[in-house]
Order: C-alpha cells, then sequence, then structure tokens
C-alpha cells in the first residue's frame, strides 16, 4: 500500500514540475524583455529630446541673424524700440519730490544766527567755528620753589631767544643766528634773497631754523633741520608756506613728530612725522585763530600726543590746544584762554610742561599783566560728566511747507561720544534720522529744525570735533 501512494506521488511531481520550470523560463523572458523595452524607450525619448533642442538651438541662431540684419538696416526710431525689447529700462521709482521745491541749509557754526543758545549746551569755540565738549580746566598759583629753572621759551629783555640741547645752545637775535655764541650763517638757499625774519625752535636732539623770506607782495617759509654741524631743508621753494600775509614761523615736538607754523594774518600749519607725507593742519589755525598774527611756540605732550600752540608776542597772548582722539591725527582744537582764569587781561604768557598725571596735564604759565606771576595750568580734557546737545533755531525762512528733509553732510569727528541727530517741524516733537535718511513730514509743517545729542564717554582726552553741517528739504509751494 505505502510503496503504491509513493509512486502516485512521483508521477504527480515527473508531470508538475516541466510545467513549472517552462513557466520560470517564460516569466524570465517577460521581464527581461521589459527590461529592453524600458531601456529602448529612454534612448528613444534622450534622442527625441537632442533632436528638439539642436532644432531650437538651430532656429534661435537664425532669428539672431536675422535680428542683427534687421537692427544693422533700421531706422533710429526702430533700432531704439528693438534694442528696449532686448534690453528693457529698468522699472522707475516714484519721485517722491516730484512737484516740489528744493532748498539747502548750510551751518559753519561761525556765530549763533541759525541756533538756538536757551537750548544749546555743547560748547561752541566761535574762533575755532567748532563745537566741542567742554574743556575741563583749573589752575593755582606757583610758590618760589614751584618754579621752573632754565630752558623757558621766551625773547630775553635785548630780544635775544635761545633753545639749548644737552648744553649747546642755538640763539637768535634781530634775525642772526650763533650756535655755542659763535656767529652761524644761515644755509646757502637763503643766499641773496630778502629775510623778513628768523626764529628757532629745538626737539629732542636737532634744532629747528625758520627763514620768512619776501620777494615782491609775496612771503615764503623756509625751515631747516641743524644738528650743530649742518642743516637740511626740510621747507622751501616747493609753495607749502607761501602767504600774502607778513608772519613768523614756529616750531615744537620731537625728533620724529613735530609741528611747523607760519602764523600771520592767515596761518598755515604742517606736521611732520617720520615715514609719512607733511599733513596739513592749517584749517585749526585760521583768520580767527590767527587774531592779526603772533610768534608761535609748540609743546608736545604724550602718546598719542596733545599739542599746545602759545604766542610769544606780547599784546596777543594765545593757547590753543590740538588733539588728535587716540588717533594718528589731528582732528580738532580748541582755544583755552576763556577758560583759564590767570590769562585774563594779561599781555604776555608763556607756557611750559611741568608735568603728566594719570588724571591731568599740568602746565607752568609765566603771565604778565593781569593776575601776573607763575601758575600751575592743569588740563583735565573735557567735561564728561552728562549729555550735551545743539539745537537750531527755525531754518525754514519760506512761507512754503516742508514735506521733507534730509540731512546730506556733517563735518563731523566723532569720539568717545555718540552723536544722534534729528529733525522737527514745531522745536517740541523730535524725529530721529541718520545721515541720508529722507524724514517726511506728515502733515507737512512751515517750520523746520534740527538737533544733535552728544553722549559723552571713554577718555576725558578726546572730543568731538563738530564744525558743519548742511540740510536738503522739499518744501510744497
Amino acid at each position: 500500500m505505502r510503496k503504491t501512494k509513493k509512486n502516485q506521488r512521483d508521477s504527480l511531481l515527473n508531470r508538475v514540475v516541466p510545467y513549472l520550470i517552462r513557466a520560470a523560463f517564460v516569466v524570465a523572458i517577460l521581464v527581461a524583455g521589459a527590461l529592453a523595452c524600458v531601456r529602448l524607450v529612454y534612448l528613444l525619448r534622450t534622442w527625441v529630446e537632442n533632436r528638439i533642442q539642436a532644432a531650437l538651438i538651430a532656429r534661435l541662431q537664425t532669428l539672431e541673424e536675422r535680428v542683427d540684419v534687421l537692427v544693422a538696416s533700421s531706422s533710429p526710431s526702430v533700432l531704439s524700440y528693438l534694442q528696449n525689447l532686448q534690453n528693457p529700462p529698468p522699472v522707475q521709482q516714484k519721485d517722491i519730490f516730484a512737484g516740489l521745491t528744493q532748498s539747502s541749509f548750510t551751518d559753519l557754526f561761525s556765530g549763533v544766527g541759525w541756533l538756538d543758545e536757551t537750548k544749546t549746551d555743547l560748547y561752541q569755540d566761535k574762533r575755532e567755528t567748532a563745537f566741542i565738549l567742554p574743556p575741563a580746566l583749573t589752575s593755582q598759583k606757583l610758590d618760589s620753589h614751584q618754579i621752573p629753572a632754565g630752558g623757558w621759551a621766551e625773547r630775553g629783555v635785548n630780544g635775544e631767544y635761545s633753545r639749548c640741547i644737552g648744553g649747546r645752545c642755538l640763539t637768535e637775535r634781530n634775525s642772526e643766528l650763533s650756535f655755542q655764541g659763535n656767529p652761524l650763517s644761515l644755509p646757502a638757499e637763503i643766499s641773496g634773497k630778502e629775510k623778513a625774519n628768523v626764529s628757532i625752535g629745538s626737539l629732542d636732539t636737532k634744532w629747528l631754523v625758520g627763514v620768512v623770506t619776501k620777494e615782491e607782495a609775496r612771503y615764503e617759509g623756509w625751515i631747516f633741520l641743524f644738528d650743530g654741524s649742518g642743516f637740511l631743508k626740510i621747507f622751501g621753494g616747493d609753495g607749502k608756506f607761501n602767504s600774502s600775509y607778513a608772519g613768523a614761523l614756529g616750531f615744537g615736538g620731537s625728533d620724529n613728530d613735530w609741528l611747523a607754523i607760519y602764523s600771520g594774518y592767515e596761518g598755515i600749519a604742517y606736521r611732520v612725522r617720520e615715514g609719512v607725507p607733511p599733513e596739513d593742519i592749517s584749517r585749526f589755525l585760521d583768520i580767527r585763530v590767527m587774531k592779526g598774527g603772533f610768534e608761535p611756540a609748540v609743546l608736545r605732550v604724550g602718546v598719542p600726543p596733545t599739542w599746545y600752540v602759545f604766542s610769544m608776542t606780547p599784546g596777543n597772548p594765545q593757547l590753543i590746544k590740538l588733539f588728535q582722539n587716540k588717533t594718528n591725527y589731528i582732528q580738532g582744537a580748541v582755544n583755552l584762554f576763556p577758560f583759564i582764569d590767570p590769562l585774563q587781561g594779561s599781555s604776555l604768557a608763556t607756557f611750559g610742561i611741568k608735568e603728566v598725571g594719570g588724571d591731568a596735564i599740568s602746565l607752568a604759565a609765566k603771565v604778565t599783566g593781569g593776575s601776573g606771576g607763575w601758575w600751575q595750568i592743569d588740563d583735565r580734557g573735557f567735561k564728561k560728566d552728562r549729555s550735551y546737545e545743539v539745537v537750531s533755531s527755525n531754518i525754514n525762512t519760506s512761507a512754503a511747507r516742508v514735506v521733507y528733509a534730509r540731512i546730506e553732510t556733517l563735518d563731523l569727528k566723532e569720539r568717545d561720544a555718540s552723536a544722534s541727530f534729528f529733525v522737527s517741524g514745531d522745536d517740541r516733537v523730535w524725529h530721529a534720522v541718520r545721515l541720508h535718511e529722507v524724514y517726511e513730514f506728515s502733515p507737512s509743517s512751515k517750520e523746520l529744525y534740527w538737533r544733535a545729542v552728544f553722549s559723552p564717554d571713554g577718555d576725558p582726552f578726546s572730543s568731538p570735533y563738530f564744525n558743519s553741517i548742511l540740510l536738503h528739504y522739499w518744501l510744497n509751494p
């Protein structure tokens, strides 16, 4: 019985297995065919796309050639039209100023005509024509034992002026030089020229000699370094110290960083540093500062330096500070004379460096007339106890209404005192603006004001130097 069942099963398998094998073979053939079809379709599609792309490129090239021919043969009006089709003009923004009248306002701070003095508390130096933080100075009388000994920058009663370095002295008197008591001839470059005056100054290890020559109605300043044995020309014949006004030269500083000042009715000044071109600083010593001219002398203190320019001319006392705001360049100036009580009413005040402390530069001052005697002047920089501001009066003088306003330019050296600017149409509500930002008054106003707020911080020996503003504004006529 068991054998019969086994034989039946074997017989069934023998009949079924061939069919299964043939079915698997058919399926394999179908799958391979399907893959071949997919590959064929992909190749066919790629071929068609390439043919279409080639045809399009050919048509575009033909079209470009036809356009080039058409452009070359077209009239100017057609040519312009075709060019606009190829390069459409940019979309024009709406002109917000259309139909309005532009006006401008500039203040150089030479006076107070356009300022609200009742609200302005930033210090305005009317001689420098600039706004600066208020200077911080104190003074005290010196006892006899505190008076500096020797080396003072002043002329003797006989008009003699000497500068000594390491026991060697260069002397000038009546435009004649002597060195160590022996006559010293002027440099050969001056030979044959008419001399107006001669001046001297000292640095660390060298002297400076200045000669002002005159030719017809023109004056020229010549400046030479003198090392005790010979001269080296620094300025002269180059047009830098040419002037229509008579004046005198003065100097001061270190061997590798010094100032040369021509002080006449209008000042000319350069800073000379080793390795860089001379820096023109004449803007800080213009007609108002010179007050007709004086014989200048210069003190240099610290690094970066603070500079003091004073007068050795009787009847025209001066003390001007040039400051660098911790930079490599002179960025501002201030007339210190009004802030020093002992100088008021004096006829002459000469200065020297007494000492430099952490919070002050102390100068010794010899004062003639007024309070007289010897004084210590402590320069503590600038006051930074609170914010200070400049507020204008109404600058719109027309009957038209102001629609827009913009601060166009500022001449401002800003350091250790952040500045914020505002405009207003009524002097009550203020709107913060940035440089070049257009502000719209809505509703428009018949008045226009500007305001600057300075918030001090940082080094007390740095200050903003703000000496002009330009506004544009647009009126609805």
